[in-house]
């Protein structure tokens, strides 16, 4: 079970880092852009770290409700990224929401992929 979250963790971090490495890159040379950059990096990859863990450690017990459970962390994590984001000093959502939508869609690709590969393998008949 650890072996499967270090390696689905360094997955992440893999895809993360080289977005981000290109983000920053090519991002102005704004240090509230670089805030908002480092701090969206961060959120995405800690919550779907934490997501996908739980995934793991808990799939026998939830394997039947995984797709509303995924549903209900999308939305609390875009609604706790926006409350987050008007509690900072990070300025105006609506102009920085492509600064968080690369990360945000870069983990939801992994979750989507490991979610899929899971569901494929689980047999529903025994709740494996």
């Amino acid at each position: 079970m650890m072996t499967k979250i270090v390696k689905l963790g360094f997955a992440l971090a893999l895809v993360l880092g080289f977005a981000y490495l290109l983000e920053i890159y090519f991002a102005s040379g704004d240090e509230q852009v670089r805030k908002l950059i480092n701090f969206s990096y961060l959120y995405n990859f800690g919550f779907s770290a934490l997501l996908l863990s739980n995934y793991i450690i808990f799939k026998k017990q939830l394997i039947e409700f995984i797709g509303f459970i995924f549903l209900a962390a999308g939305v609390i994590r875009i609604g706790l990224f926006y409350f987050l984001l008007q509690q900072g000093d990070f300025g105006d959502f609506k102009e920085n929401f492509f600064l968080f939508f690369v990360p945000f869609i870069l983990c939801l690709g992994v979750e989507i992929l490991f979610l899929a590969r899971e569901l494929n393998r689980a047999n529903f008949n025994n709740n494996n």
